[in-house]
Parts: structure tokens; C-alpha cells; sequence
């Protein structure tokens, strides 16, 4: 079931208030205030649109425009050895801080996906030219990309993509 309403790049999540028997919400993602409110459930979406429709309108009215939710930018406080650490890496790895981000947070909201564990032998695997290092802690091995141990091929994200 999905409660989140979507309509021209701006959503809401609508609520019930028991003590004032309405359902209510207001647009996620902006500043400004847009909210809605109907004590009749099968309304809500309709009046979530209008809305939308009063908020566009009013802003074209006094001349400004409409923020939008969700543009792709956004500001992220971190410690500044975890920033200089990042950057460093970023570097090293040629690619832009702004790409580590985005592969971190696409890691981070993949984690609800299912994870496949695919069992072949040695040979197939080893036929993906995987690189293979030696880890200190276990005496297995580790792969930089999915790979496996002991003739087994996982692709696990939980750790990165690196598996004993």
C-alpha cells in the first residue's frame, strides 16, 4: 500500500487527526506551506491537487516562482576527517565527490532488495577475471568485485560488494 500522493513533481503524505476527525497533509520536499484537509477520505487526493493547482497559481500571481521538490542538490554535514577522507579517495579514484555520494546513497536504498547468492563452480567464476587478494584476518580470500570463496560466486551488497 502506498500513502505517499503524487501529482505535477510534488507529493504528500496524507494523515488522520481522530480529535478533529479530518484527514490532512501538506506538500513534502519545499518550504513554503501548502497544505490540505477534507473530513471525507476519498477527497483527499482531489483536494491534495487542488492544492498543488492554488500554490502554482498563487505564486504566478505575486510574480515568484514555485519551489520544486527534491532539485538533486543538497548540503551534507560530516566531520571534516570523514570530508578530507572521502575527497581523498574520490581522488585517488578519479571520480567527483558528488559521485561517491550518490553511489553511497543508492547503496544505502538498494539494501531493502533482495540479495541473490548464485552458486557455480570454480571455473565459470574465475572465467569473470576477478582479482584476488589474500585477507589477513581469516585466510579467505576477498574479491574487489562480486566474486567468491571456495568456488561460490555472491553478490552481497552489505559490504560494498566485497566478499570473503
Amino acid at each position: 500500500m502506498n500513502s505517499v500522493l503524487h501529482y505535477k513533481g510534488y507529493s504528500a503524505k496524507p494523515e488522520y487527526s481522530a480529535d478533529d476527525q479530518i484527514f490532512y497533509g501538506k506538500v513534502l520536499g519545499i518550504s513554503d506551506l501548502v497544505d490540505f484537509y477534507t473530513e471525507n477520505a476519498k477527497k483527499i487526493e482531489s483536494e491534495f491537487h487542488q492544492a498543488v493547482d492554488d500554490y502554482i497559481a498563487f505564486c504566478k500571481e505575486i510574480g515568484k516562482e514555485p519551489q520544486r521538490a527534491y532539485s538533486g542538490s543538497f548540503n551534507v554535514r560530516i566531520s571534516p576527517e570523514l570530508h578530507k577522507q572521502a575527497s581523498i579517495r574520490a581522488q585517488n579514484d578519479g571520480v567527483s565527490l558528488n559521485k561517491v555520494v550518490d553511489a553511497a546513497l543508492r547503496e544505502y536504498l538498494d539494501q531493502e532488495k533482495e540479495r541473490y547468492v548464485i552458486v557455480a563452480p570454480k571455473e565459470i567464476v574465475e572465467s569473470f577475471a576477478l582479482s584476488t587478494t589474500s585477507r589477513q584476518d581469516t585466510g579467505k580470500q576477498n574479491y574487489s568485485n562480486p566474486g567468491y570463496c571456495s568456488g561460490y560466486f555472491y553478490n552481497v551488497k552489505k559490504e560494498g560488494s566485497k566478499i570473503c
